[in-house]
């Protein structure tokens, strides 16, 4: 289904949030933070990017019913191919110790004894190791931790025609992002944020997020006898982790789980953590003619929480096959269906059970 690797390679710093104003609560300039941006942004920037593109790119009516994307997830510059991915939440990977959830008697269990103090502390593995045991991915360096670090940063909220802060209440702190060498594979590489697409955007420059800083963009074809086509294409059968948000439900109710018939009669057996605030833009507004900006930011979505990546479903009856062909009306609707933002993405699991 996806056809090229995007890698955002960010040109200095981005921004994990546009900042909160500041409060005896927010003196640590980390409240809000969110990075990296979600795969709606890559969204934006592909429509944006083709709107006045030359005659063959795809149209927007085109774009609407084609356009599939995914992520966030990051890579090494120079292998992006082999990408790393959310760790599966079943799989335990520490400093010193690794560890399994399994199924006994219909419970989730591991062994407490043996690892009574274990915690994840690697939350990334790479594409090319999901199949591996925990002892295995930590053998092969194929575990990390993210590669990016928070730097709060104070600024002033200025007047759009002055160079005068707004009120007396003017400063806020913004989470500068800083995206660092991959150190935890044995080397030293630089390192990039990763999407997958159905369409690919042109080799350059661009405006990248809500603060619209700069990045460089490339597009990597993805081979139909690749290794990551052959695991996104694998059947989902009784159990998957997220590798992507996942969200379910409708536009007024958000779900832990899927509903839907054709999943199970049965409520699911989950593994995962407290829900996240998902939200989105959704376009802009029409140019000013004199300054050639929107006239205002595009209208948010409807805000939702989304189950957390790595969640891992384990389901009493097989599903059959792989994410791609899961009907668009499993999935959330807001004008389209949010397959297209890669929601829900998963990848087959394997949970011992006894």
């Amino acid at each position: 289904m996806f056809t090229h690797i995007i890698t955002i390679h960010p040109l200095g710093f981005m921004y994990g949030s546009a900042g909160a104003f500041l409060s005896p609560e927010n003196l640590v300039g980390l409240s809000g933070a969110k990075f990296p941006p979600d795969a709606a942004t890559l969204s934006g920037l592909i429509f944006s990017a083709h709107k006045d593109a030359k005659d063959d790119a795809p149209s927007q009516e085109t774009l609407r019913h084609q356009l599939f994307v995914a992520g966030p997830f990051w890579a090494n510059v120079d292998s992006p191919h082999n990408f790393y991915i959310p760790v599966p939440r079943h799989k335990i990977l520490g400093e010193d110790d690794t560890d399994q959830w399994e199924i006994r008697n219909y419970q989730w269990w591991r062994d407490e004894v043996a690892h009574p103090d274990i915690e994840a502390d690697y939350q990334w593995q790479r594409i090319d190791s999901w199949d591996y045991s925990p002892d295995d991915i930590k053998a092969n360096q194929a575990a990390a931790k993210a590669p990016w670090e928070f730097l709060p940063m104070l600024h002033p909220s200025l007047k759009s025609d002055e160079r005068h802060v707004r009120d007396e209440n003017g400063l806020f702190l913004e989470n500068a992002v800083q995206m660092l060498p991959n150190k935890w594979d044995g080397g030293d590489a630089e390192t990039c944020l990763v999407y997958l697409s159905t369409v690919p955007l042109d080799d350059g420059w661009y405006r990248f997020g809500g603060e619209s800083h700069l990045v460089e963009v490339t597009s990597h074809h993805i081979d139909e006898t690749s290794p990551i086509t052959e695991l996104l294409q694998r059947p989902i059968e009784n159990a998957f982790a997220l590798i992507g948000p996942g969200l379910w439900g409708s536009t007024h109710l958000s779900l832990r789980y899927p509903r839907h018939s054709d999943f199970s009669e049965r409520r699911p057996m989950m593994l995962t953590d407290r829900p996240l605030p998902y939200r989105y833009r959704l376009g802009s507004q029409p140019k000013d003619n004199q300054t050639e900006q929107p006239t205002q930011a595009g209208r948010l979505s409807r805000g939702r929480y989304a189950v957390p990546t790595g969640t891992v479903y384990v389901f009493k009856d097989a599903i059959g096959k792989p994410w791609s062909d899961w009907p668009e009306d499993w999935f959330p609707r807001e004008g389209f269906p949010l397959k297209h933002l890669g929601c829900n993405l998963c990848l087959p699991v394997d949970i011992s059970r006894s």
